[in-house]
């Protein structure tokens, strides 16, 4: 596995995910996986472009990766 940091800096382009998802990630401003984590989960939500289904993947490519457990840890913000 790649190691975390290299993984979160590298472009949401070159990371394999869905085409859709990376349109998502270009529409909402992120070009990173870091850049999506930083966000606070109602800021997140609050995107235009944000939909349930986009999170859903993103959701699902970090437990593949082993790194679910940063969705709320980078945020460091557990009220949504």
């Amino acid at each position: 596995m790649e190691k975390k940091d290299s993984i979160l800096e590298k472009p949401i382009a070159e990371l394999g995910a869905s085409s859709v998802f990376c349109e998502g990630c270009k529409k909402m401003g992120y070009e990173t996986l870091a850049s999506i984590l930083r966000e606070r989960p109602e800021d997140l939500r609050a995107k235009q472009h944000f939909s349930y289904f986009w999170l859903v993947e993103l959701i699902e490519f970090l437990k593949e990766k082993e790194l679910l457990d940063l969705l709320q840890s980078m945020q460091g913000n557990s009220k949504a």
